[in-house]
């Protein structure tokens, strides 16, 4: 169940960040900084607690290179 709701988070926040280089508005940046901070804290917290990020759905996921910025 984890996996697949960091899936899906990671795919709206992938969305969200397109939806800032489109549009630019202050709801878009605040929409792609929440999904930036939720899915932070879970690879923060699988990384805490000895768990793999793979194993919660975030293999190969950094979210400060694949959620922030450019």
């Amino acid at each position: 169940m984890i996996c697949d709701v960091s899936q899906e988070l990671l795919e709206k926040a992938k969305q969200a960040k397109a939806n800032v280089a489109k549009s630019g508005s202050d709801y878009d940046k605040g929409r792609q900084f929440a999904f930036y901070e939720a899915i932070s804290l879970l690879a923060q917290q699988a990384d805490a607690f000895g768990i793999d990020r793979s194993d919660v759905g975030l293999g190969g996921v950094d979210p400060d290179r694949d959620l922030l910025g450019p």
